[in-house]
């Protein structure tokens, strides 16, 4: 949602910052897969920079299979992980980058972005099956 002083976003968002390496949103066409959070964002261009908050659900766990076999579902809501995000960066579309190549500009983009998470309690893990040994007879 657009307001006057910024962009208002809600909703599961694909979690990107930088080149990918931090966080990659999973969204190019040779992607496997990627970091998603249901966020609650807002984005605003002040002096130059866009600046950002958001605060995630970055994950619930531990999960369980629904009976449809396709979904799962959180059994422990105590256990989901919160994120709080500000971000700043400065950054040029490519067109910009374009225009400003022919009248001799350098172009530099940079961001910075802090985070915080918590969680209010953790879920008792489940050790991984012991693979079975097999005895070969002599």
């Amino acid at each position: 949602m657009r307001t006057p002083v910024g962009v208002l976003a809600a909703g599961r968002m694909g979690a990107h910052f930088g080149l990918g390496m931090l966080a990659n949103g999973g969204d190019c066409a040779d992607c496997d897969s990627g970091d998603a959070q249901d966020r609650i964002a807002f984005i605003t261009p002040l002096a130059g920079h866009i600046w950002a908050a958001a605060y995630d659900m970055s994950w619930v766990g531990p999960t369980a299979w629904r009976k449809d076999g396709v979904r799962r579902v959180g059994i422990a809501p105590a256990t989901q992980v919160h994120s709080v995000t500000f971000a700043m960066l400065r950054w040029h579309d490519p067109s910009a980058i374009v225009r400003r190549t022919k009248a001799g500009k350098a172009t530099f983009d940079y961001g910075a972005t802090v985070a915080h998470r918590w969680q209010a309690s953790t879920s008792p893990t489940v050790p991984a099956p012991r693979p079975s040994v097999r005895s070969v007879g002599r």
